[in-house]
């Protein structure tokens, strides 16, 4: 299994078309932004990161538009990958 990630995007599937009040007024913003993407557009990435051989067998990584972004070293620390998995392992009450 091969995890990887992709920053949100704004895109213009309509869920709040039935909102009311301050709701509605944030989906007609939402609407209005010219960066707003289309249902397709808006889920290419997570698609194709899901379902194409390129990106297959390599974890861990973070994409957008099908690219690959470079992130923060902290981000790839292993002793900070572990410390933050021990942390939520015991917030929820798992076994590690």
């Amino acid at each position: 299994m091969t995890a990887a990630d992709r920053p949100p995007v704004i895109s213009g599937t309509g869920p709040g078309r039935d909102a009311r009040g301050l709701e509605r007024l944030l989906g007609t913003i939402v609407e209005l932004d010219p960066r707003r993407r289309g249902p397709d557009a808006g889920a290419g990435t997570p698609v194709w990161l899901a379902t194409s051989p390129e990106v297959a067998g390599r974890a861990g990584g973070f994409y957008a538009d099908r690219t690959a972004v470079p992130t923060p070293g902290h981000t790839v620390d292993a002793a900070r990958r572990e410390r933050l998995w021990q942390e939520s392992a015991r917030l929820v009450a798992m076994e590690p």
